[in-house]
């Protein structure tokens, strides 16, 4: 699993709030520990957390996913997203 797999669920997080992030991306990377990749020579990490739990009328389990710097650990603009490299 590479930071690219997250980057969709850091998109969506930052536009609803939340996401749901499929079982097989919550298995392959575990939540606290994440993924590493560089954005402009500089490591990012992209993790993610449970948010809410499953009621039938909340639609399910919510997740949130995160992209911060790993030196200073401060978020990642949205606009440089999409620039990040594994």
């Amino acid at each position: 699993m590479n930071i690219l797999n997250l980057i969709p669920y850091v998109i969506e997080t930052r536009r609803y709030g939340v996401t749901y992030i499929h079982a097989p991306v919550r298995s392959a990377v575990t939540s606290y520990v994440g993924v590493t990749g560089t954005l402009n020579g500089r490591p990012v990490r992209a993790t993610w957390c449970g948010w809410g739990r499953s009621l039938q009328t909340a639609r399910g389990h919510k997740y949130k996913a995160h992209l911060r710097y790993a030196d200073d650990g401060r978020p990642v603009p949205t606009k440089l997203i999409s620039n990040v490299q594994p």
